[in-house]
Parts: C-alpha cells; sequence; structure tokens
C-alpha cells in the first residue's frame, strides 16, 4: 500500500464544482477557464480544487472513472491551481468500506502524480494560454480532450497533460537549450524517453504518445526540459 501525505495552509480560493456550479455542472470547463479568470486577478488567493468527480461514484452521470480522476487533477494543477483534493466512494467512515479504497487504482494514480509533481519546480510553473509550446493538436477548450500545458517562461521547462492519444505539434524554440523529452504514464508513475531525444531547440516537431498506459487507457504527461549548461 503507497500513501501520500499532503500538507495545506489556508486562506485558499476554493474551486468545488458542486457548490460553485451544482452537480450536474461540467466540470472540466470550471477547473482550466474557472482557473484561469481566477489567476488573471492579480489580488486573488492561490486556486485550490477540493471537489470534483470521485472515483468509484457517478453523481453526476458521467462515471467515476481512474481516466477521470486523473484528468481532473492534471487539469486543475496545469491550469493554475496550487492544489487538488481525490476524493473517492470511501467518504464513509464505516471501516468495510474505506479500508478497500486505500489501494483503489485512482488513489494509487493520485500517489504517483505527487511524486511526479514534486520531482519538478511545479510552482514555478504558468498555464500556457497561447499555446506557445503546444502550437496544434491541443483540442478545444471545455472538451475532455483537451490538452493543457503549463511551463516556466524562462524557457526551461514544459509539462504537458494529454488525455487521448494524438499527434501534437511543439515549438522547441521557446527552449533556451537543447530538449530533452519524455513520456510519464500517470498509472504506473514510470517514464519513458521520446525517440530521438535531445531535441535541438529550434523549430517545431510532431510528437504522439505511446499505444496504452498500464492503465489501459490512452492519456500520458509529456515532460519538455531543458538540458544543463
Amino acid at each position: 500500500m503507497r500513501l501520500q501525505s499532503l500538507i495545506c495552509t489556508v486562506g485558499f480560493f476554493v474551486v468545488s464544482t458542486s457548490s460553485l456550479f451544482g452537480a450536474q455542472s461540467p466540470a472540466f470547463p470550471l477547473k482550466v477557464s474557472g482557473n484561469r479568470r481566477h489567476l488573471a486577478d492579480a489580488k486573488s488567493k492561490p486556486c485550490f480544487l477540493a471537489e470534483s468527480g470521485y472515483e468509484g461514484e457517478s453523481n453526476d452521470g458521467r462515471g467515476g472513472s481512474p481516466h477521470r480522476i486523473r484528468r481532473q487533477a492534471c487539469w486543475a494543477i496545469l491550469s493554475g491551481a496550487c492544489g487538488h483534493l481525490y476524493g473517492s466512494a470511501a467518504w464513509t467512515v464505516k471501516p468495510e468500506v474505506w479500508r478497500k479504497w486505500l489501494n483503489s487504482p485512482g488513489a494509487q494514480h493520485m500517489a504517483d502524480l505527487g511524486r511526479f509533481l514534486e520531482s519538478i519546480p511545479w510552482h514555478r510553473l504558468v498555464p500556457d494560454t497561447k499555446h506557445e509550446i503546444v502550437t496544434a493538436g491541443f483540442g478545444e477548450l471545455g472538451k475532455t480532450d483537451y490538452a493543457t500545458t503549463a511551463w516556466i517562461p524562462d524557457g526551461t521547462l514544459a509539462i504537458t497533460y494529454l488525455p487521448v492519444r494524438r499527434t501534437v505539434s511543439v515549438d522547441l524554440s521557446k527552449f533556451n537549450n537543447p530538449v530533452s523529452a519524455r513520456w510519464f504514464d500517470p498509472t504506473s508513475g514510470g517514464y519513458v524517453k521520446i525517440a530521438g531525444s535531445p531535441f535541438d531547440n529550434s523549430g517545431k516537431r510532431e510528437l504522439t504518445p505511446p499505444g496504452k498506459n498500464k492503465g489501459g487507457d490512452s492519456d500520458f504527461i509529456f515532460i519538455l526540459e531543458v538540458l544543463e549548461k
């Protein structure tokens, strides 16, 4: 059993899909569009996704698969949120219920995502709302296949979450040195070097994720990071 600890501070702007928009409202536009509107306000507090869909439940009729759980977390963090809380059908206090959910797929994927974020300077990431890194293939904002990207504007790091497998075009000229490129499997916590990496920091290049991840879905994260001088 793998558990991930989380330490929070008070004073956050809490985003809750149920309390702000109703249980039947689409959660995705809130996590991306809502975060971006909030970030545009210079006087705003950090945004924290406190509640969205739960693993193993479907109160909004859209299911509670591990894939959905991963989408929600990645969309939130890469759209400017400073944190995300995972929920599951284990919310009841009955031990015979919550104990069996401690090692559920979604819970383990959140632990892997937490370790991934701890390995990078995630607090410096800025949402790439102008599509300067992923210039084509990112999809349509508000759709469940939309690819979210955040980067450090000094040209050292960019992170993109692809909810579904497809080819995207990335602009490597935005980086200040040759670029190391890797796929991160959000269902296993493993990495795969992208063929041809490292790349020169010039021009555009098309990238296509591997087939299925370990969980049997097609979502991947790719990391573009400059090599040390």
